[in-house]
């Protein structure tokens, strides 16, 4: 059986939240009313940073994939 790395299993969480959602739902930690769930300030500051960490690796995939789609397009003056 595999180890579980759950700092990348976080990471891929948050992802794919980000990606069903829109959001990660780590701004509003603590001030849900709708739920009981409490996290103290070690956990918060661990939170936001792998929300950080996931945010700046978005970035850079979408950087590289403007970069990739700049290189595919064609000029509107070129013939197709």
């Amino acid at each position: 059986m595999s180890r579980v790395k759950y700092r990348e299993l976080l990471l891929k969480y948050i992802e794919h939240v980000a990606s069903c959602e829109g959001i990660t739902f780590l701004d509003g930690l603590n001030e849900d009313a709708a739920s009981e769930v409490r996290f103290n300030g070690a956990e918060v500051m661990a939170l936001r940073q792998l929300e950080d960490e996931y945010e700046a690796n978005l970035a850079e995939r979408n950087a590289r994939l403007d970069a990739e789609f700049a290189v595919r397009r064609v000029a509107p003056d070129e013939p197709r």
